[in-house]
């Protein structure tokens, strides 16, 4: 080995003990999913029985250790949480839709008047259920009259 390879032969070891770490690291981060029970859950959301054109299912937990609450799509009243604890947990709804009516907007133009249909106690406080397995949690929201 000259003294023009040392260099490289130490740069070759330094690469070495990094990917070395990576490999410890990177598997106890991954871990295959969460450390709790858990399942997944999938159903329609719908509004005085028609589904939800577009929205948002938010979910939290009732209890610690059960994971962090997270927010999912509602397509076309459909929706799917993978990885959900078991046990009860909050839920609750957002969905907006345009009145067909415009409205001055934030820049001096106009823009769509867009108004929630889910009641306001949905998008509070929410509906709570127990998750005790995976599989279907559909959810009939009343349509609101006034809020």
């Amino acid at each position: 080995m000259t003294n023009r390879d040392v260099p490289h032969a130490f740069t070759l070891v330094g690469l070495l003990v990094v990917i070395a770490i990576i490999g410890v690291l990177v598997p106890g981060c991954s871990g295959g999913g969460p450390d709790y029970p858990h399942a997944t859950i999938s159903g329609m959301v719908t509004v005085g029985g028609e589904p939800i054109e577009q929205g948002t299912l938010t979910y939290h937990p009732s209890e610690s250790g059960m994971g962090r609450g997270a927010s999912v799509d509602i397509v076309k009243g459909k929706f799917q949480i993978t990885a959900i604890a078991i046990g009860k947990h909050s839920f609750t709804f957002s969905a907006w839709v345009e009145t067909g009516e415009t409205i001055p907007g934030p820049y001096g133009g106009t823009e769509p008047e867009r108004v929630n249909i889910i009641p306001n106690k949905l998008r509070t406080t929410g509906i709570t259920r127990e998750i005790t397995e995976s599989g279907t949690q559909d959810f009939a929201i009343e349509k609101q009259v006034r809020d």
